[in-house]
């Protein structure tokens, strides 16, 4: 079997995740209490994240394995996709302490969406606060976090 570069990547990548997916997993099974799914210790979500890692990196190896040659293109990046996506995290990170969780969520989901150039203003603002208004009603109504909805 030929290995292209694009494969070699992904298959290296792959198992990447899978032995650091696996590796954190392990440590936390052998270093925190697991408890039950009823009754979740310390160590029950950081186990269950990583073996969720570990099957991911093992399903990117076996896809770079079961690729055909003709296959192993490598998509262009959207780096506009990549930077606005990058950031609107930061923009949330920096905005939900002085102006609270709903403007914060707003402004996250509004700047992700213009990574789509073909995304209409309208639909975004809608969207921007329907989703906005679902963080709240989640987060601050269901979960009781003690996050401010608004902070002005």
């Amino acid at each position: 079997m030929t290995v292209t570069v694009e494969r070699a990547r992904e298959l290296a990548g792959g198992t990447l995740l899978a032995l650091l997916g696996g590796g954190a997993a392990l440590k936390a099974l052998t270093s925190q209490h697991i408890g039950t799914p009823a009754n979740m210790g310390p160590g029950f979500f950081p186990v269950v994240l990583g073996v969720c890692l570990a099957l991911c990196g093992l399903g990117v190896a076996a896809a770079a394995l079961g690729k055909s040659l003709d296959q192993a293109a490598v998509p262009r990046v959207n780096v506009r996709a990549v930077a606005l996506v990058t950031l609107s995290v930061a923009l949330f990170a920096l905005t939900i302490r002085p102006l609270g969780m709903v403007p914060a969520a707003f402004l996250l989901v509004l700047t992700a969406g213009f990574a789509d150039p073909r995304t209409k203003p309208l639909t975004l603002v809608l969207l921007a606060g329907g989703l906005a208004g679902i963080s709240w009603l989640v987060f601050i109504v269901a979960l009781g976090m003690p996050l401010r909805a608004f902070a002005f």
